[in-house]
């Protein structure tokens, strides 16, 4: 899946599908196509898109005194393995009585 620029900066759900290598099966029931893939959904704020290489921020972290992070926890997923993207938006805050 092509994933637009414009999803750049935003918090999303992405989901993804693994080659994983192979397995042992009888000949009649190996899996074919999109069922001999695994299929993982990772959540955090797309930071870069390079070389059809989406970056997925997970978290960051900061030192003690520090006001800027230091580290950060990143997922990389090629956007030809990308089978599904939904946009997260803040849950609305309800006033309280």
């Amino acid at each position: 899946m092509r994933v637009p620029r414009a999803y750049i900066g935003k918090i999303v759900s992405l989901k993804w599908v693994d080659p994983i290598g192979g397995d042992r099966y009888a000949i009649e029931k190996a899996p074919k196509g999109l069922k001999a893939l695994a299929t993982w959904v990772e959540f955090g704020r797309i930071d870069n898109i390079e070389e059809e290489v989406v970056r997925l921020r997970h978290s960051e972290g900061y030192d003690p005194g520090e006001e800027k992070p230091g580290e950060g926890m990143y997922g990389y997923v090629h956007e030809a393995l990308i089978t599904e993207i939904t946009v997260l938006e803040p849950e609305k805050q309800k006033e309280m009585e």
